[in-house]
Formats: C-alpha cells, structure tokens, sequence
C-alpha cells in the first residue's frame, strides 16, 4: 500500500512549531543541529520537549483541537470506506477519543486495543461500560480479546508522543504499535496535535512509518 508524503499536504504549509530554535529547548535544538547521542537518549529528548510544549494547553483547548483533527479523519475516504477501525480510548494529553469512538461505534465496528504482556490484542468495543482499567497501563480496556479481529481491520489510527513529515512515529517506547502493525492489512493513520509535528525525528530499523499522519488544521489570527 502507497504511503501518503505529508510533506506535500497542504495542511502542513506554514506551520510554525517544526524543530525551529524559538520553540526548542537547549538539548532538542543541540540534537537537531549536530548529534552525537544514541537514538534513544534522542527519543527521550524530544519527549521531554513535547511533554514541555503540551503543558502550555489547557485541557479545554486539546479538546478544541482533536475535534479539529476528527474532522479531517471524518472526510478522509480511508475512513468512510472503513466497516472496521482499530481506535484506543486515550489517555489525557493524547487527541481525545472518546466522544468520536461514541459518535461511531453504532454505524462502524469499533476495534481497541489490550496489552497483554510485551503485545497488543485486540478486542471489540461495544459499550463505554464494559470497558476494565488497566492499572499497570492505567488504561482502559475492553473485555474478550479476539485474534482473529486482526484480519477485520482496515483502517488503525493510533496516537502518538511525535511524527515527522515523512510519517514516522515516536510513542512511549515500549514497541507495541510497532509490533502490532506488521501483523495487519490495514491503512495505517498517526493522529497528532500540531506542535507534536517535526521536520524529523528520530528512529530506528524496527519503528514501523505510517501511511499518513493527519495534524490539527493551524489556525492564522491576524
């Protein structure tokens, strides 16, 4: 399947929050201009700056933003075409899910993901009470895990820490997404906050691309 360049989406033009030195802490700018680190003390940077740059949101404004991001996936043929859509009930700071899983579930099969050990499982969302907190992940989860949902997915859209426009994703670290994707047939979306994008980031051999990154629009105020 044909990778989408985000570097030729329009979405993208004139953004200002990508690894420019005004918006970059000491170390990221230093790793961004001339490294000499190893690829992990890199990624553990570059959370930290975006740690740094969502602390400048409030919760109210995220929620403006994912809604904004929705939007876009809403349009997208990817979706629309989509009978079944691996999601994840997020976490606070990821781009909220839960009002869009609610919005869905009825018309699409509504897939999540479990940890199970070092791996993802999937099982199918049916209702917000069902779900089971994970306190190890401190994440909830669906009950009944069934692997062969795997074969169901067409479209997965997962969050990330980072993407770069070249559609590579930095996460949490653990390498679950990245294990999880070579088992699907699916096209594959990153969802992010605009100041969770970057020229490039780092990665290694085994972090799997996405097929497309979509970002919150940038709104110009004059």
């Amino acid at each position: 399947m044909q990778r989408t360049a985000v570097a030729t989406d329009k979405r993208f033009v004139g953004m200002k929050q990508i690894l420019k030195p005004e918006n970059m802490s000491k170390d990221l700018y230093r790793w961004s201009k001339n490294s000499t680190n190893n690829a992990m003390h890199e990624k553990k940077l570059l959370r930290q700056e975006v740690k740094r740059l969502k602390a400048q949101f409030t919760e109210q404004e995220l929620l403006r933003k994912s809604a904004m991001i929705w939007a876009e996936v809403e349009a997208k043929p990817q979706f629309r075409q989509a009978a079944s859509v691996l999601l994840y009930w997020s976490l606070p700071g990821e781009v909220y899910t839960h009002d869009f899983i609610r919005r869905w579930h009825g018309e699409k099969n509504i897939i999540l993901p479990v940890v199970d050990g070092d791996r993802l499982r999937l099982a199918l969302f049916t209702c917000e009470q069902t779900l089971r907190r994970n306190a190890v992940m401190n994440l909830y989860e669906p009950q009944g895990c069934d692997d062969a949902l795997q074969e169901t997915v067409e479209l997965a859209i997962v969050p990330g820490i980072a993407f770069d426009r070249s559609n590579h994703r930095l996460g949490r670290g653990r390498g679950y997404y990245d294990r999880l994707f070579p088992q699907l047939k699916s096209y594959n979306i990153g969802v992010c906050f605009d100041f969770q994008l970057f020229d490039a980031i780092p990665y290694d051999e085994y972090d799997v691309p996405m097929d497309e990154v979509v970002v919150q629009p940038v709104i110009h105020t004059t």
